[in-house]
């Protein structure tokens, strides 16, 4: 049993403060600007209890309390005592008015109150939304003893369902059953509907049935909360109940049941159509709820034929039906240009007809331009609902926004204005969406998580990590669609750390398991920093190794990283999930056609013949004057396509683009997103976007022309895959060309420690980078070479004897290039007396895939000149010459390329690891090898380099060994050391070495007229051995051999690869060719002189060298 305390009456004007009302006088009500006197010319001084009432009850219909005030107003003056029921009378006026302040101060003056008064006050608390006011008062009611009615009990249970408050329903629930109140339809209605609202539909189902006298409210009610709950079954027993006694389907009742078949359940069709002829035979089908929930039935559904015969037959349309069929032609996987159109249509017949779109109007409207990309109705759209001033709703928000923002107010919806920030960044306009964001005036999650997400795909990592913090900051709970955007964001920009941060915090903070998608997303971020392995095996852990999107994704890393091996083992798994997905068998046949392993290529496209697996073509579309045109590969059936043809071959020319062929043998300059940006070019204005879009991803060769047309063009280019967004500008990328290769920046920025000192592990990804290295070098470099100089400051600080650095890169990159040049400088400020030893590529005549790399090389060597003490140099087209004719590898990949260099360095360096007299030191090096500070450039070569097919056929003498790596064939730099003289060289021994053999080798290597040393250094050779067998990298291309030798030399014919770089340099500087590049990071035209005179200087010195040692033998 319920006790309530027993306590003297308690005014509700003391309990104010907990009901939320101000405290109010008591004195009488302030006179409004009529006084009594004009009302009392009007009607006499014969005023009574009746005529009060009318007049009240007056305002009361018309909603204005300024009458009634003057009636209260009139009978404090005269000193008439009005009764209890004029009191409630006057009350209930108050309350019906909006004005809860001035009723409660009535409530706590009368001197008597009755039943009457309490319900008026619970009722008009209650139809305010004041439900925590109002169920105060009725806990006062119950304090005070007063005998509460049903209809007390009838507003509490309503409100107890509107706040889904289970606990104060079932008290409510109680009191009813010990009052002994007969729960009829009046009391069971509410009761049904409580419970239904706060889930326990199983509670309202015992309601009903022990309810006496059901009526049409019952049993919608009944239908309602079943169908709320998804229970359809029982929902259909309920409606068979119903018409079994003989109970008449009202409107209402159809509407619920027509509801619940729009949500797809078995047979909702059939019934639907039951229903649809049910509201025909009663005459309903005309009624404007039925009717609404007929046509919104067949239009979710899908049956779009009789829904748009059912919307012609209804006569008085409303925004509801149009709403209803606007969103039916746009829902399913059927949509197509036309029903946009269509619906487009009804939304101007709409407005024609005299309606006003509502916000779901316009949120529907703007989704359908997402869908196909109609920037142009978009815009409309937008307009309309300026005009509407729908923009401030929670749901509805351009070019046009800053004006008519200020002309219209403040902003206060955020349906229309997520959709219109949604409908911005997915056509790639994301500097509208930013303004629409901007003057939004309230954020809700979808808000918050819109934006996150637009960011993301338009590869701004940094600023979606903003908007996160922000929206965290600014109280509101991130959802996973939030949380998703977030490590979409961190995997297109490579933030490992704070990628997998959010995602441990996502569970972690805030309860939320993780789906596939997060997962793909860690997954993504693993693969691009290299870390395979730690990749897999989280794929394995995750509990989703049997999603596709894992797998997936870690095979495009795989490729990449040219990881043949893990490619494999992930290809295999992925191909048993989707065992018909063309995706995976291209993705595999590329890993192993660029590693150089036909024979499996050709097994995986001959797979794909035999079961009957088409590789999905490239196709590329753009929108001009309203109509969209496709182009596929090569595409000539445009109308104009030859000026497209034309066009493209002037701006390819312009630019300085060759034509290439890729691994089939086709152009690559004729793929299907290059000819829709020149359809672009040629038809749209000059000052509007070219907006492409594209079903596979853009490879680099087109990533890296759009970008150059950007700039020669001078035109915007907006091209979207089915990753990302490239919006290319001023020559330049939004996503910063960080998905094209992994950048020697990006292993520092990722805090990835290679130990360059073992042996075993391969040097990291050393690949050439394309054409944004005046980007990538001064404007990278100075992002993150503070934190870099940290880095190494820190470990020089813990070294117990510093005896220099290694720097390795590549000059003819961009990072390699910029940031090498950087961090030479600051370590030649700080530690100017401290030894500093490159391994460096250089580029090469025939192995080059940016346009740039002259540039770049000559300003490198500039600062290498200065700021180096010794530097060996490497090129890629030697490197391959190698891997082709001593490891009889046709077509190799990275990985084999970078294997062979970490050889040679490895081997180069292995003395020079450890403090001791048994090894060499760098200062060494420097005293034996470099004759003159500038003449320090080096040449490296490593024998024997042969194959593990071949290691039992080669001997592999100690004498053969030592005239290999003399061999030109065996330098890893292309220049030919015959044409040159030593003037030192140093040879490193490794394995079975005897040091008379040793001796043998060099006596007889000194008698050949094709290794020359100068004259005034005939003593040139040094010499060192290390009986530690040599080792290789596991599971690599060279074979274990008992012993090994590697020669760094200083040879004058390393001028010729200066020479090489001199010749190309020219002949772009001439013609100022990518110079804007270099200008537009802040250098100066100046600079470049400057470097290549230093450089021609170089060559000079070396020239110089040879000069002398040849008068001196003419002599």
């Amino acid at each position: 049993m319920l006790m309530l305390p027993q306590v003297k009456p308690t005014k509700i004007r003391s309990l104010s403060n907990k009901i939320n009302v101000p405290r109010v006088s008591n004195h009488p009500i302030q006179e409004p600007e009529r006084d009594s006197s004009s009302l009392e010319r009007e009607l006499g001084n014969s005023l009574d209890d009746d005529t009060y009432t009318k007049l009240v009850q007056s305002s009361t219909h018309s909603r204005c309390s300024d009458h009634g005030k003057l009636v209260q107003s009139h009978m404090v003056k005269t000193g008439h005592s009005p009764r209890l029921f004029l009191q409630n009378t006057l009350m209930n006026m108050y309350l019906k008015c909006n004005e809860p302040d001035s009723a409660l101060q009535l409530f706590d003056e009368m001197p008597q109150r009755n039943i009457v008064s309490w319900n008026s006050l619970i009722s008009g608390y209650t139809q305010l939304g004041q439900y925590t006011d109002a169920t105060e008062v009725f806990r006062v009611a119950r304090i005070e003893n007063v005998n509460v009615s049903k209809y007390t009990y009838a507003s509490m249970l309503s409100i107890c369902g509107r706040t889904s408050d289970l606990k104060l329903g079932k008290i409510i629930h109680g009191l009813i059953i010990l009052s002994g109140v007969s729960l009829d339809a009046f009391l069971t209605n509410p009761l049904v509907a409580m419970y239904s609202e706060c889930g326990r539909v199983d509670q309202a189902r015992i309601a009903f049935d022990k309810c006496d006298g059901l009526d049409d409210v019952s049993w919608n009610s009944m239908i309602s909360g079943y169908v709320k709950a998804g229970l359809h079954n029982e929902m259909l027993q309920i409606l068979v109940k119903m018409h079994q006694n003989g109970v008449n389907f009202s409107s209402y009742v159809l509407g619920s049941v027509l509801k619940a078949c729009c949500t797809g359940f078995k047979s909702c069709l059939t019934w639907g159509k039951l229903l649809h002829g049910c509201s025909v035979k009663l005459g309903w089908d005309l009624d404007v709820i039925v009717g609404t929930a007929i046509l919104d039935m067949y239009a979710k559904i899908g049956d779009l034929n009789d829904a748009i015969l059912v919307f012609n037959i209804l006569r008085d349309k409303n925004v509801v039906m149009y709403n209803a069929m606007i969103a039916g032609m746009l829902r399913g996987e059927g949509i197509n240009d036309e029903l946009v159109k269509k619906s487009l249509n009804l939304f101007v017949d709409m407005q024609r007809g005299g309606l006003r779109p509502s916000e779901f109007t316009f949120s529907t409207m703007i989704k359908a331009c997402i869908a196909f990309q109609e920037m142009e109705y978009g815009k409309q759209i937008h307009a309309h609902v300026i005009k509407n001033n729908l923009q401030s709703n929670e749901h509805i928000g351009s070019e046009q926004i800053q004006c008519y923002s200020v002309k219209t107010g403040v902003i206060e919806s955020s349906v229309v204005v997520n959709s219109l920030i949604y409908m911005y960044a997915k056509s790639g306009d994301i500097d509208s969406a930013n303004r629409m964001f901007e003057v939004a005036d309230k954020f809700d999650v979808v808000s918050w998580s819109v934006m996150i997400c637009s960011a993301a795909y338009h590869g701004c990592a940094k600023e979606a990590l903003t908007i996160f913090d922000l929206m965290i900051s600014s109280g509101i709970v991130p959802n996973d669609v939030a949380f998703l955007g977030v490590l979409t964001a961190c995997s297109h920009g490579g933030l490992v750390e704070e990628g997998f941060r959010c995602y441990e915090t996502m569970k972690r903070d805030y309860g939320m398991t993780p789906t596939e998608k997060h997962s793909a997303c860690i997954v993504d971020l693993f693969g691009r920093a290299g870390r395979l392995s730690d990749a897999e095996s989280f794929i394995i852990s995750s509990g989703f190794s049997h999603a596709p999107i894992m797998w997936r994704s870690l095979l495009s890393s795989c490729r990449i990283h040219k990881n043949a091996e893990i490619g494999k083992r992930v290809a295999e798994r992925l191909i048993k999930l989707e065992p018909q997905a063309s995706s995976s068998y291209v993705l595999l046949y590329n890993i192993y056609n660029e590693a150089g392993l036909e024979t499996q290529a050709t097994k995986v496209r001959d797979l794909m013949t035999y079961r009957r697996i088409k590789k999905e073509p490239g196709l590329s579309w753009t929108e001009v004057g309203n109509q969209v045109h496709s182009f596929l590969v090569g595409d000539k059936s445009h109308p104009q396509s030859e000026k497209i043809y034309e066009k493209l071959h002037d701006v390819l020319e312009k630019i300085g683009c060759v034509d290439r062929k890729n691994i089939n043998g086709l152009t690559v300059n004729h793929h299907s997103e290059k000819l829709a940006v020149v359809l672009g070019l040629i038809s749209l204005p000059v000052s509007a976007p070219v907006r492409v879009m594209k079903n596979l991803r853009v490879c680099q060769d087109c990533h890296t022309v759009m970008k150059l047309i950007s700039k020669v063009e001078n035109r915007e280019i907006i091209l979207r895959d089915p990753i990302r967004f490239h919006r290319f500008r001023d020559g330049s990328c939004s996503c910063g060309d960080y998905w094209l290769e992994i950048l020697v920046g990006n292993f520092i920025a990722l805090n990835m420690a290679f130990n360059l000192m073992d042996l075993c592990v391969p040097i990291p990804q050393m690949i050439p980078l394309g054409p944004s290295s005046a980007k990538a070098g001064p404007g990278m470099g100075r992002e993150i070479i503070d934190h870099c100089v940290d880095r190494v400051r820190k470990l020089a600080d813990s070294c117990s004897n510093l005896q220099g650095f290694m720097v390795f890169n590549a000059v003819g990159g961009g990072t390699g290039s910029g940031l090498g040049s950087l961090l030479l400088e600051r370590l030649s400020g700080e530690y100017a007396k401290t030894l500093k030893l490159g391994f460096t590529i250089f580029p090469s005549p025939k192995v080059s895939t940016a346009v740039v790399e002259p540039y770049n090389a000559v300003l490198s060597t500039h600062s290498m000149i200065e700021h180096t003490d010794i530097v060996v140099q490497l090129d890629n087209e030697a490197i391959y010459d190698i891997c082709r004719t001593g490891l009889r590898l046709e077509k190799p990949s990275y990985r084999n390329l970078n294997r062979l260099i970490s050889q040679t360095i490895s081997s180069l360096t292995t003395s020079l690891r450890f403090n001791g007299s048994m090894n060499v030191d760098i200062s060494e090096f420097q005293t034996n090898l470099v004759p003159f500070p500038r003449i320090h450039f080096m040449l490296s070569s490593y024998a024997p380099v042969i194959s593990s097919a071949r290691a039992y056929h080669e001997l592999c003498s100690v004498s053969e060994i030592t005239n290999a790596v003399f061999e030109p064939s065996n330098m890893m730099a292309k220049c030919d050391p015959r044409h040159g003289k030593y003037m030192a060289c140093c040879l490193m021994y490794r394995g079975d070495i005897a040091p008379k053999d040793v001796n043998t080798a060099v006596g007889s290597i000194k008698t050949k007229k094709t290794v020359q040393f100068v004259d005034w250094c005939p003593t040139g050779f040094k010499c060192g051995i290390n009986y530690q067998a040599p080792s290789v990298v596991p599971g690599g291309d060279l074979a274990k051999v008992k012993r090994a030798v590697c020669m760094i030399s200083n040879n004058t014919a390393v001028s010729e690869v200066f020479s090489r770089i001199d010749h190309k340099f020219d002949a772009m500087f001439a013609k100022r060719a990518f110079v804007h590049w270099y200008l537009g990071e802040g250098m100066e035209e100046g600079e470049l002189s400057e470097a290549r005179e230093d450089l021609a200087a170089l060559e000079k010195d070396y020239e110089e060298v040879l000069q002398d040692g040849q008068e001196d033998e003419d002599y």
